[in-house]
């Protein structure tokens, strides 16, 4: 075994001596290279992946979790800022059961499971401030559920309640602090589930006593809320306006460069959009028959009187008669004669009540800028065009604004001057395109320089390789010719002899018996 070590040292040697000065460079740094990788892959194995145990804690909380597990010899690690703690992958599980029975992490927080611990001696004022806390806490936690919220605070005023029955009870306020988690944008949907969410939770607090606002005091309004206060919040309102002016701006900057050309004309719009929201209620009468003015009949009354005799008449005016002291009566011998026909006929009308809900996008007014190229255009083709794009920019905005009687003048600005343009930029030389490409011109040196070194070691090895198995097959050959052949007999008298004796026994059995008998009775 030493023999063989001895040889291959011998062969390295032998090897290493061939190699010129740049070779043995390139080989002991790809040797160091290797164990310096082997070195640090063996290390970064060695240590624990550490995962998140807790997140979002405060420092009171991340202290006592600290102290619990540097006791028990637990690797641990705080990290994002000390609001997280980090601990060996494989004790995540056991570390959050254990930690849970023994009630930690414990931020001294008072929830309604604490109430027990106050013993006998609590007053009523301490019960209720206890209560509060409670309150506040539980809607804390219930908050931080909810998806991008990554903190909350919560303030909960109750109501003094009164000792008189019958007497109204006061109502509860809320205001909340919700600290968004960078990036996250509620939706409608999740603000109202928070609102209700709060006022569910608290007993007499309407959805209109809450208050909710994120860490940059933006108001978290609720979306009803929003609708029946201005109609729109302001950056709503300031998106469609610039939406409606965009919109007229493309049609006539559409229009002029067709009629003028491409860059001949600068067009800008101006609008005055009305986001208010009115409803209108209306009751109208209409008669069913509006030629004669007249309803349906829906009930018809008629009464006739008729009197043919002798004696007073029936009737008569009122006031008049035997009954008035004073007064002469009339003679009750007369003939007389009388007839009354009296007819009531009741009608109905049609009666509408109509409630109109008008949109909260009206263009209440709207101005239209125009800078047209002159060059190459003469006065008179001016004033033609002049008066021909007022009138087409005034029949947009007609068309357009609420008010379809409103006075136009003054809406379009037509302005005719010759454009400078835009002066071209020089076309970059070969220098320009150096600087401006300089970082992915070294990067790509590099990385040539780079390929080409890998390449020229792959070789190398590869030769090495080559170099070494021929090496090594040449002096096999060498020792294999060197050693004779142990099986391998010298050619002697007495081993003629004996291959003649061989082959005449194969041959001629007879003859070699024969022989035999002679030399053995010569013996």
């Amino acid at each position: 075994m030493n023999e063989k070590l001895m040889h291959y040292k011998n062969k390295l040697l032998d090897y290493w001596k061939t190699k010129t000065k740049k070779q043995k460079m390139i080989i002991a740094g790809s040797a160091v290279s290797v164990i310096v990788l082997l070195i640090l892959g063996s290390i970064f194995a060695a240590k624990p992946n550490l995962v998140p145990l807790y997140k979002d804690l405060s420092p009171q909380e991340t202290g006592q979790i600290k102290e619990t597990l540097d006791s028990r010899g637990i690797k641990s690690e705080i990290a994002d800022g000390g609001t997280t703690i980090k601990v060996p992958e494989e004790l995540v599980d056991t570390l959050k059961v254990e930690l849970a029975a023994e009630g930690i992490p414990n931020s001294g927080e008072i929830y309604f499971s604490s109430f027990g611990e106050g013993g006998f001696g609590i007053t009523q004022e301490e019960f209720e401030m206890r209560k509060v806390a409670a309150i506040q806490n539980e809607l804390k936690r219930l908050i931080k559920r909810f998806e991008g919220v990554q903190d909350a605070d919560v303030m909960v005023s109750m109501p003094q309640q009164s000792v008189f029955v019958g007497e109204e009870q006061g109502t509860a306020s809320a205001s909340i602090v919700i600290y968004q988690k960078p990036g996250y944008k509620f939706k409608d949907e999740q603000i109202e589930g928070l609102y209700h969410l709060v006022s569910k939770s608290v007993a007499n607090l309407p959805l209109e006593n809450i208050y909710i606002t994120n860490q940059y005091a933006e108001p978290l309004n609720r979306k009803d809320f929003i609708a029946s206060s201005s109609g729109i919040n302001f950056s709503d309102q300031y998106e469609i306006k610039k939406q409606i002016e965009r919109d007229i701006q493309q049609q006539v900057q559409q229009m002029l460069s067709l009629m003028m050309g491409r860059d001949k004309a600068i067009v800008t719009v101006t609008a005055d959009v009305d986001t208010s929201k009115v409803n209108t209620t209306s009751n109208i009468v209409k008669p069913i028959d509006e030629e004669n003015m007249r309803g349906i009949a829906i009930s018809a009354e008629k009464i006739t009187e008729s009197f043919v005799g002798d004696g007073q008449t029936p009737g008569g005016e009122v006031g008049t008669g035997d009954g008035i002291p004073g007064y002469p009566g009339e003679d009750g011998n007369q003939n007389g004669q009388y007839e009354n026909i009296e007819e009531r006929i009741n009608y109905d009308v049609t009666r509408i009540m109509e409630t109109v809900e008008s949109s909260p996008y009206k263009v209440k007014d709207l101005g239209i800028q125009v800078a047209i190229d002159s060059t190459d255009l003469d006065e008179q083709t001016m004033q033609t065009l002049n008066d021909e794009i007022k009138n087409m920019l005034n029949g947009i905005i007609q068309t357009t604004i609420d008010n379809k009687e409103a006075n136009l003048d003054g809406k379009v600005n037509v302005t005719w001057q010759k454009f400078s343009g835009i002066k071209p930029l020089p076309a970059p030389t070969f220098m320009d395109l150096i600087r401006s490409y300089i970082v992915y011109v070294i990067v790509g040196i590099l990385l040539l320089i780079a390929l080409i070194v890998l390449l020229f070691i792959v070789f190398l090895k590869k030769r090495k390789k080559v170099e070494f198995d021929e090496e090594l097959e040449s002096i096999t050959e060498e020792r294999v010719m060197a050693i004779p052949d142990i099986n391998e007999e010298h050619e002697t008298e007495s081993t003629a002899r004996r291959k003649q004796l061989e082959k005449l026994a194969k041959e001629k059995p007879d003859e070699f018996a024969k022989l035999l008998r002679t030399w053995l009775a010569e013996d």
